[in-house]
């Protein structure tokens, strides 16, 4: 086949693969242009996901008559005025977005200059200009998308639920009301509107009614203001006390020049400056703003312009890491610190977790534990502390015989031959989830109905995706149902959940269902959840157990699967023999 040049419709259906992925990149790429517009109200109103319907109207400059076919044009733009792409200052500049997203769509752009005395409207399908003709609306733009991939139905086919697509949308719409409290914002879904955001009056750079909507309530009253300038730059927003946490990076917005992005150098220097104070794999909540000069960052990496480079990485990723601990350590929360000991080290320099061969358990344990290895455990706080009295009658078990609880999670036992250190947590962790999928697979699921069912509020996207969840979440014992816009209602919960915290539970199985996306399988989707879930249900650190607790979680390991490693594949358990605290002694 000889060469050829490409036809611009076809060029523009290409540049969309790299623009356009899902209804939300339209949106967001139509209120840049309304905010380019200078627009102080912008109204953003989706149908079906997006899919079928987008429409984005704004009050801005709007576009003269004339010019209106050119905004169709590739790379036709009025933002570079001085063609300086080291010094852009607007959101849009490529001149890409309107020509792509009109070459898989049908698209209707509505715009009146102030100056005009009548709108223009232009039609295209699939690219083409059908008709420009006389409208009427005030000044401003309105933008109308429809049929969105119906000419490439490959595109179409790997779009998700509406549900969860315009989950996407509302992620979006949020993300750019919050960098822009000057403008009025709404949304409307299906012909309700959802958001209505009025514009910030008192002068806060962050407006509090939307930071709600985006991370909850209970953000804004466990966060510490960030106000920090150096070399030139200015960071600002709000970080979340290290104990707000959650497990993806959801809850991490960036912003650079007010444009969202996402960068790992800048990621990483954020879970660096929370490192001693945060549990790991758990990720803080936080807004965080850096304005610089537009000649110190290039915006022009990616079509989709949500990566950017910095001319001086180190001083950046400085900023963060130092603003960040500088705030931290003004709180009057304990900050602890590894310790490493070369000795140790060595000794532990292989993996010592303690593993258990059921054929090493006492035959007065061994059948207990092949006829009723889930039988079920719980541990309740002890009425009172009696004096304990120490026994060795356990000391030939695989796990030994509790001896004392040290910084109220490790408890140290003694066997035989030496000493096994146990993570409370971790252990108890293991044993409710490998109890909670024994029950699924015996299709013995107990769940327990709640006396006064718990209503829990949830950002937008997290509610869709339970609510998208909800026959998944039933087979391991929850009972969950939608309760108005913003919250759904729980049930029930799987039994040996009874003493959870449902509010964090939900929250963090939403957390889960989002990161996990929809590429894996219903049996991976369902053994994280009740890997996030058994969290809750178990002992926690900070419990003080007694010594007749303390050997009921040993014994319930002994007979549990898998119970060396943790959920997440922490070991939970140590064993030092009698010759390695020897070397450590040098006695040997």
């Amino acid at each position: 086949m000889p060469i050829r040049i490409l036809s611009d419709d076809l060029i523009n259906q290409i540049a969309a693969g790299e623009v356009i992925e899902r209804p939300a990149n339209i949106v967001k790429e139509l209120i840049e242009n309304s905010i380019d517009a200078k627009a102080t109200k912008i109204e953003v109103f989706i149908r079906d996901g997006g899919v079928h319907l987008i429409t984005v109207k704004d009050n801005g400059h709007g576009i003269y008559e004339d010019e209106l076919p050119l905004a169709v044009t590739r790379h036709a733009t009025s933002k570079l005025n001085n063609n300086n792409l080291r010094d852009i200052k607007d959101f849009g500049f490529r001149g890409e977005a309107l020509p792509t997203i009109a070459s898989i769509s049908n698209m209707r752009i509505i715009s009146k200059k102030n100056d005009q005395k009548y709108a223009s409207c232009l039609e295209i399908e699939g690219g083409d200009l059908k008709a420009q003709k006389p409208s009427n609306i005030q000044r401003g733009t309105l933008v109308e998308v429809s049929s969105l991939f119906e000419r490439t139905p490959a595109r179409l086919k790997f779009l998700k639920t509406n549900r969860i697509e315009t989950s996407h949308c509302k992620d979006v719409f949020l993300k750019m009301a919050l960098s822009h409290p000057n403008i009025e914002f709404q949304l409307n879904i299906d012909g309700r509107k959802v958001f209505d955001f009025k514009i910030e009056k008192n002068g806060n750079e962050i407006n509090l009614d939307r930071l709600s909507a985006s991370f909850g309530e209970q953000f804004i009253s466990n966060s510490l203001d960030i106000n920090y300038k150096k070399y030139g730059y200015n960071l600002k927003g709000k970080i979340g006390f290290p104990t707000l946490n959650s497990s993806t990076s959801y809850y991490q917005f960036l912003y650079v020049n007010n444009r969202s992005i996402k960068d790992k150098r800048i990621l990483g220097s954020i879970k660096a400056a929370y490192s001693e104070t945060i549990p790991k794999g758990r990720f803080p909540y936080l807004i965080l703003f850096l304005e610089l000069s537009p000649f110190k960052v290039d915006v022009n990496v990616h079509p989709s312009k949500a990566e950017v480079r910095f001319d001086n990485e180190r001083e950046v990723t400085s900023i963060y890491v130092s603003s960040i601990k500088s705030e931290i350590s003004k709180l009057n929360e304990p900050i602890y610190s590894k310790i490493e000991n070369k000795s140790t080290s060595e000794l532990f320099k292989n993996d010592n977790s303690y593993e258990i061969n059921q054929n090493e358990l006492p035959n007065k344990i061994s059948s207990f534990a092949k006829e009723n290895s889930f039988n079920k455990f719980s541990i309740e706080p002890s009425a009172k502390s009696n004096e304990q009295t120490f026994s060795d009658q356990k000391l030939d078990y695989p796990l030994g015989a509790a001896r004392a609880q040290y910084l109220k999670n490790y408890i140290i036992s003694e066997t035989t031959d030496g000493i096994v250190v146990v993570d409370q947590h971790a252990a108890h962790e293991r044993i409710v989830k490998e109890e909670i999928l024994y029950q699924k697979n015996k299709n013995k699921i107990c769940s327990q109905l709640l006396l006064i069912p718990e209503i829990v509020k949830l950002p937008a996207l997290q509610l869709d995706l339970i609510l998208n969840e909800i026959d998944t979440l039933k087979t391991i014992g929850f009972e969950i149902e939608v309760f108005g816009d913003d919250a759904v209602l729980v049930r029930a919960i799987p039994e040996i959940l009874t003493n959870s915290n449902i509010q964090e539970l939900i929250g963090d199985v939403a957390q889960e269902l989002f990161e996990l996306g929809s590429q894996i399988s219903i049996d991976e989707k369902i053994d994280s959840i009740i890997s996030t879930s058994a969290c809750y249900g178990s002992v926690r650190s900070g419990r003080i157990l007694s010594i007749e607790e303390m050997n009921a979680l040993l014994r319930k390991m002994e007979i549990t699967p898998n119970s060396n490693q943790c959920n997440h594949g922490r070991p939970t358990s140590i064993k030092l023999s009698l010759n390695d605290i020897e070397k450590l002694f040098k006695r040997r």
